[in-house]
């Protein structure tokens, strides 16, 4: 299924600076929560997507060991999980942690408040 991307916007964590590795992403991806993932370097990235979304909304990723959950607000202050994915990883191993802002327009620039970080 093809689906064009026209911005996205969230957090990520991952296991190294390289495209393929592992990670888990929450934010906004053409007005919908949407969580992807990608269990373990190199494999491919897996997504689900949830309602529709408006502006402003919140977006957390939380690690316990080698699983990150993925969790939305519309507030805030009352937080949903949108789900929750374990990465091989060891518990203790070292993650990078980012805010992803993409577009995929070339004439229009994507611009994210990332408040709170």
């Amino acid at each position: 299924e093809f689906r064009r991307v026209l911005f996205r916007s969230g957090v990520m964590l991952r296991t190294g600076p390289t495209p393929t590795a592992a990670m888990v992403f929450a934010g906004i991806e053409n007005w919908t929560a949407t969580m992807k993932w990608r269990t373990d370097t190199g494999l491919a990235a897996q997504v689900s997507a949830s309602s529709a979304v408006g502006t402003p909304y919140w977006f957390k990723l939380v690690r316990a060991g080698s699983t990150i959950t993925s969790w939305i607000s519309a507030n805030g202050v009352d937080w949903t999980q949108m789900g929750a994915e374990t990465l091989n990883i060891a518990a203790g191993s070292t993650m990078y942690a980012g805010l992803a802002v993409a577009g995929w327009n070339c004439c229009n620039l994507v611009t994210a408040n990332c408040p709170r970080v």
